[in-house]
């Protein structure tokens, strides 16, 4: 019985490493075409510049004119200028 044990013991563990090497293939291939379809302009070469124009509630941001109102002495007016309303997001 002893010989069974082993033998099967050798066998599974055989099973199970070709399983899982095909297993894995099988979920890499899967990882990659899934990537690549929905990433699909990055290998078409050129680059391509999106630019996405709107406004963000200023609740959101927690500054906007009643913070800035509020707050005048406590930023540099250099500071305060940077952020403009409506704000301009390009993406690459």
């Amino acid at each position: 019985m002893h010989a069974f044990k082993r033998r099967l013991a050798k066998y599974s563990r055989w099973l199970h490493i070709y399983v899982s090497m095909t297993s894995f293939v099988i979920v890499f291939f899967f990882a990659v075409t899934g990537w690549t379809l929905n990433h699909a302009d990055r290998f078409s070469g050129a680059e391509q510049l999106r630019k996405t124009s709107g406004t963000v509630d200023t609740k959101w941001t927690g500054s906007g004119p009643l913070l800035e109102s509020n707050c005048k002495a406590c930023s540099p007016p250099e500071i305060s200028n940077l952020y403009s309303w409506p704000l301009t997001f390009v993406a690459r």
